[in-house]
């Protein structure tokens, strides 16, 4: 195990043997050009920087400023909310807010009054005002009739509902009475062993 081991070593450092002037060979090469980019990007770096102080941070902290202002109405509200709350689940009675209702109820009255007292300023116009007048009443219920059964078979029923039922009545005959048992009738129908073929 120890000679596999020494094996490995000796291939590393053959490698890196291997490797080290081209990594030398490299840093040659790339220095220069990291110096060069340095020089390129140092204006521009400073453009920024000076930007960022010029114009970004004061816009920030002017957007800070303005939050700060616009947020404390709405802390003090929730600030208020919360002590309500805490009072309510303490058992204790809130002070209650005044409601605007009656405030309301008095403003529409005085737009009322006033819109009353200016039509009696202005007077009627003539033309805009329409009398109403009620609709007509119903007409009364007409009397139903109810046949007589013992009339209606005796009278002669002109428009009958089919030509069959006319038919039916011009007979003095009653028809025989049939029933699904007892039809007047008899036909016979193919059955399942016989098909429509040979009926």
């Amino acid at each position: 195990m120890f000679a596999k081991s020494k094996n490995i070593k000796d291939q590393a450092q053959g490698l890196v043997d291997q490797v080290a002037p081209h990594v030398e060979n490299a840093r040659e090469q790339i220095g220069p050009l990291l110096v060069e980019a340095r020089e390129k990007a140092a204006p521009h770096v400073a453009e920024a920087r000076e930007r960022l102080v010029r114009d970004v941070i004061p816009a920030v902290q002017s957007a800070l400023e303005d939050a700060r202002e616009q947020a404390g109405p709405v802390a003090e509200e929730a600030k208020r909310r919360g002590l309500a709350a805490a009072a309510v689940l303490a058992g204790e009675q809130p002070a209650s807010r005044k409601s605007g209702k009656k405030k309301w109820i008095a403003l529409l009255a005085v737009l009322g009054g006033a819109a009353v007292a200016a039509k009696k300023v202005l007077g009627d116009s003539g033309g805009s005002h329409v009398a109403y007048t009620p609709p007509p009443p119903p007409a009364p219920p007409r009397p139903t009739v109810v046949p007589d059964p013992a009339q209606s078979a005796t009278t002669d029923d002109a428009a009958g509902a089919t030509p069959a039922e006319a038919v039916a009545d011009a007979t003095d005959e009653p028809h025989p009475v049939t029933t699904p048992d007892d039809p007047a009738t008899v036909t016979d129908a193919p059955g399942p062993e016989t098909g429509p073929d040979e009926a």
